[in-house]
């Protein structure tokens, strides 16, 4: 399996979140980050070239 991590973090953030992609259809894929506060979806997110 080849490693395709991929380190974001929003302005301002003292955090960082990495996320695994599975292989996907070309073109762009909503993110959704949970945690146990609650969750936020970021449509298109991140796209497959």
């Amino acid at each position: 399996m080849e490693d395709r991590r991929t380190p974001v973090s929003g302005p301002g953030a003292a955090t960082a979140l990495v996320g695994f992609t599975p292989a996907g259809s070309l073109g762009n894929v909503p993110v959704v980050v949970t945690t146990p506060g609650g969750s936020t979806t970021v449509a298109g997110g991140y796209t497959y070239v």
